[in-house]
């Protein structure tokens, strides 16, 4: 593969992941990780790093995606701040502990978790519903209760360079927030995600061997580039729609995707 072609593609998987993470409220790492992964192993890369540098990659790229995304959520009244300040110190305490994991994984490892995962995310969204009821919750946005869930979305996205949303947006709205109240915080979540799994990364790979060229350990700036530019456009596009547009039949779609990627990581 072509470094020209490679950039087209990294600018399409840039366009896709932003439009999701406005219209969804996710980081966008989901399609991009395995994307990037497939780029990276069709362009000769060593195979020993491949999803290393997706991960890495996919944080660092989702930096801007994130900032955009949760700036138009904001304007729009939908980010709770003081929630999102309760659950910062185990967000960035569970990003690190996920990221060191994640840098001593193998990559076929790797692979396996990640593709478990996606299962996990898409049987989620297959199944959500479209309407919350009013239940009782048993627990409350209590700083213990938020914390302790950031220490877990914060795992989860250091470990597989994901922005944390398929897991906050449940979470929140489980403790009674408004849907589109809990994807707004959740992209205010995910630029937090962002800033401490790049600088992460680029701490825990600085001794990493055989990278190639345009890394700065991890991270693959030239993708890390083509997907944020793309990303940074399409971002507010999707936080614009998000409040028009009733996203049930796209969720099925897209966990019926997301499950066919994951097979086709594991065959």
């Amino acid at each position: 593969m072509s470094f020209s072609l490679c950039i087209i593609f990294y600018l399409l998987t840039g366009a896709i992941a932003g439009l999701l993470a406005g219209l969804l409220g996710i980081g966008g790492g989901a399609i991009v990780v395995p994307t990037l992964a497939f780029i990276f192993l069709h362009n000769g890369m060593p195979k020993e790093h491949i999803m290393h540098l997706a991960i890495g990659t996919s944080l660092t790229a989702m930096f801007f995606t994130s900032f955009f995304s949760s700036y138009s959520h904001h304007k729009k009244g939908r980010v709770e701040w003081d929630i999102l300040l309760k659950t910062a110190p185990g967000i960035c305490l569970g990003v690190f502990v996920g990221a060191f994991f994640s840098a001593r994984m193998n990559t076929d490892t790797l692979t396996i978790v990640f593709a478990i995962y996606l299962i996990f995310i898409s049987i989620q969204m297959f199944l959500k519903k479209d309407k919350v009821t009013e239940k009782k919750h048993l627990f409350k946005d209590s700083k213990p209760t938020l914390a302790g869930g950031g220490v877990i979305i914060g795992l989860l996205s250091g470990l597989l360079g994901v922005g944390g949303g398929t897991l906050t947006v449940p979470f929140l709205t489980y403790l009674g927030k408004s849907v589109h109240k809990a994807i707004g915080t959740s992209a205010a979540c995910g630029f937090l995600i962002t800033i401490v799994g790049t600088m992460s990364f680029t701490l825990l790979s600085s001794e990493a061997k055989n990278l190639p060229e345009g890394s700065i350990g991890f991270i693959y700036l030239p993708a890390a580039l083509g997907v944020t530019v793309m990303s940074s456009i399409f971002a507010p596009i999707g936080a614009k729609i998000s409040g028009q547009l009733s996203p049930k039949v796209l969720l099925k779609c897209f966990s019926i995707l997301l499950f066919a990627v994951a097979v086709k990581m594991l065959v």
